[in-house]
């Protein structure tokens, strides 16, 4: 035997809760996040609408307050998304931005799953969604639109509060945000677009 299963310890490693960051580079076409105490805006205070932004979060912020950010910076916008799993707390909360006009519309695809797992949050996603699919997806996009603007925000996060580690990209533009509002909408048209 080369060990012991005993003597394995089984360490989880658990960032401190709330630290999260920024370092940005260089180049005209990214940022990256790494640790410190901040906000999500503090972390993004010096946010650019056309560069790329890496980021990473120990769990401060939600993907939608990422996306609530976003809108703040580009104005009145649709938004398209896809997410593996939505609280009812981020559901209550995608309501206020529509009725403020500050979501224009609300399009997308929920795991299956969130309609046991988070109840509440389905029922609220049925009356605001103007197109919804329940669908085996484990995917975490949101593109964020208007007539100026195009964002894609991609990444590991879902619509729920999270202590952990999150990932993603921030992605200004038109190809992006079409490709991704593509296969969206051929999930709520109920049409494969893996075909």
């Amino acid at each position: 035997m080369l060990f012991n299963p005993i003597d394995v310890k089984d360490e989880i490693y658990s960032p401190d809760k709330g630290k999260s960051g920024k370092l940005e580079l260089s180049s005209a076409d990214a940022s990256v996040l790494a640790h410190t105490n901040s906000k999500v805006t503090d972390v993004f205070k010096d946010f650019s609408l056309y560069k790329t932004t890496h980021y990473v979060s120990a769990g401060l912020w939600s993907m939608l307050e990422l996306t609530e950010f976003i809108v703040s910076k580009i104005g009145p916008c649709h938004l398209t998304m896809a997410t593996w799993s939505m609280s009812q707390a981020n559901a209550v909360r995608l309501i206020t931005l529509l009725e403020t006009r500050n979501l224009l519309s609300l399009k997308g695809v929920l795991d299956f799953r969130t309609k046991n797992r988070h109840p509440e949050a389905f029922q609220l996603a049925q009356t605001i969604f103007s197109e919804l699919h329940l669908g085996s997806c484990h995917a975490k996009v949101s593109v964020l639109r208007n007539e100026k603007h195009c964002i894609t925000i991609s990444g590991s996060a879902n619509y729920t509060n999270n202590p952990r580690i999150e990932a993603g990209v921030i992605t200004p533009g038109e190809q992006i945000a079409t490709f991704h509002e593509d296969w969206i909408s051929h999930l709520y048209n109920n049409s494969n677009p893996f075909e």
